[in-house]
């Protein structure tokens, strides 16, 4: 199902609470208080959304959690009740007061969510309020600028929804072509130019960029593929969910990228170019999940698809292969900016090192 195409039904206030920051961070509350795993907090967020996009009623879902999360009863109806309270009583006019009813019924009281909801309101419209400002126009728009085709006939930019319908597409159908795409493609830096644009004009669209990436089914590698300790499709969604159950939710550094990349059981057996479409995978995810903290301080050098521009990496593997220790490595990183690509190809360099050196002390 397509997720984004149905919520962009419903109407806008309900939208910007399935879209909001702070809504994010409900998800991992919950997800914290039962220790999902990544597979079953996802899982549970397709169930809230079903249950907005009324797909399902909210009186299923204790069976819905018990079979789709592999819940007993008791947990079931436990977990059951925080949705409703914590993700869907906020709606409650939407849902026809069924969210209260559904609490009452299962002899809850709807007062242990009150502060939450107001919280959420509270959020919500911090949220909306700087929505607003961030598109708030300090005068009328220029005419769309027009540029030539290489057939010399000249066309209008895409407009805003267009660019969106577009990176939309390719977050679900094509992320793997792009990501396959050479480095030095003028596409990848236009579609990077666009994903920034969108991102920095409209704050909501991070989000749902994230939302796709995140449930994206198409296979991107072809080795065994164990998650959750079951053989299971190689996909973008599921080598996202593999990464976060072992390194977490937070921001990551290179060090993390790279251990995780070299020593994974499911990067072990893969190919180089394999090995390394999984690497760019994750640095998408990082530039873009992180947006802007993930950036380097230069902007002319923000990019969401990396781009690695083969002479700089052959630069800094000269300078690589010139220093002899882990402490001069580490020198030699400080002479480039955070997140910049030389710094990156440098710690992921001193990853590899502190790998061999582990390996060899345990192997004493």
């Amino acid at each position: 199902m397509d997720y984004l195409s149905e919520v962009k039904k419903l109407p806008q206030d309900i939208q910007d609470i399935l879209l909001s920051a702070f809504g994010a961070q409900i998800n991992q509350k919950i997800t914290d208080k039962y220790k999902l795993s990544a597979e079953q907090g996802l899982n549970m967020m397709r169930l809230v959304n079903d249950i907005y996009i009324k797909e399902i009623s909210v009186d299923k879902l204790i069976k819905k959690l018990q079979s789709n999360l592999n819940f007993d009863e008791q947990k079931a109806k436990k977990l059951a009740l925080d949705i409703a309270g914590m993700k869907l009583l906020i709606a409650d006019n939407y849902f026809n007061n069924e969210i209260k009813k559904y609490i009452a019924n299962q002899g809850s009281n709807v007062d242990e969510y009150k502060e939450i909801v107001a919280k959420e309101m509270e959020e919500l419209k911090k949220e909306q309020e700087q929505y607003a400002k961030d598109i708030e126009p300090d005068e009328f728009p220029p005419e769309p600028q027009k540029q030539s085709t290489d057939l010399g006939a000249p066309v209008t930019e895409l407009s805003l929804v267009e660019k969106k319908k577009r990176l939309n597409e390719v977050f679900t159908e094509h992320l793997v072509s792009l990501l396959l795409l050479n480095d030095s493609n003028e596409f990848v830096e236009e579609i990077n130019n666009e994903i920034i644009d969108l991102i920095v004009e409209e704050h909501k669209v991070k989000q749902e960029f994230i939302n796709l990436i995140l449930v994206n089914d198409e296979k991107l590698t072809h080795s065994e593929f164990i998650l959750n300790n079951k053989p299971t499709k190689p996909t973008i969604a599921n080598w996202l969910k593999d990464f976060v159950y072992k390194n977490g939710a937070e921001m990551f550094d290179n060090v993390a990228l790279s251990t995780y990349i070299t020593d994974s059981p499911n990067t072990r057996n893969l190919e180089e170019e394999e090995r390394m479409l999984v690497r760019k995978l994750l640095l998408l995810y990082r530039n873009l999940a992180f947006f802007p903290e993930s950036m380097p301080a230069d902007e002319a050098s923000w990019e969401i698809i990396p781009i690695e521009r083969e002479e700089v990496l052959n630069r800094v593997k000269k300078q690589i292969s010139e220093e002899n220790s882990l402490e001069e490595l580490r020198e030699l990183a400080k002479d480039y900016p955070e997140n910049s690509l030389e710094r990156r190809a440098i710690e992921e360099e001193i990853a590899k090192f502190q790998i061999s050196d582990f390996k060899l002390q345990n192997d004493k």
